[in-house]
């Protein structure tokens, strides 16, 4: 398929709004993710891994806070290692920890 602007027609309301590249450098649309962190628009924003530059990585902004990162695999499931299990100290933690990475990000509503 090949490159598309979004355009208001492709806006499906009730559901998360999805926007995608391959060519985008870590997943990030870093004026977009800026804009929506000013506003408090929730975002969830996952990358694979690019051999020998980064690794899969799950991002979160819930509408507040700071932006949360977890390590994911190619597919997006979260995973941790030893260190944050360690880190988090308990069964509930690691939960908990699993939850605030599969945050499900709620519909997009356009306001008139």
């Amino acid at each position: 398929m090949g490159r598309r602007t979004f355009t208001p027609a492709m806006f499906r309301e009730g559901v998360p709004l999805e926007l995608m590249a391959h060519e985008v450098a870590r997943g990030r649309f870093e004026g977009l993710e800026s804009w929506c962190i000013t506003h408090g628009l929730s975002f969830a924003r996952w990358s694979g891994a690019y051999s020998g530059q980064w690794g899969a990585e799950r991002a979160v902004f819930t509408g507040e806070g700071e932006v949360q990162c977890y390590a994911a695999d190619e597919d997006d499931y979260l995973l941790i290692g030893r260190c944050t299990v360690e880190r988090l100290g308990s069964y509930e933690a690691i939960l908990a920890h699993f939850a605030a990475g599969d945050f499900a990000v709620p519909p997009l509503r356009l306001m008139p």
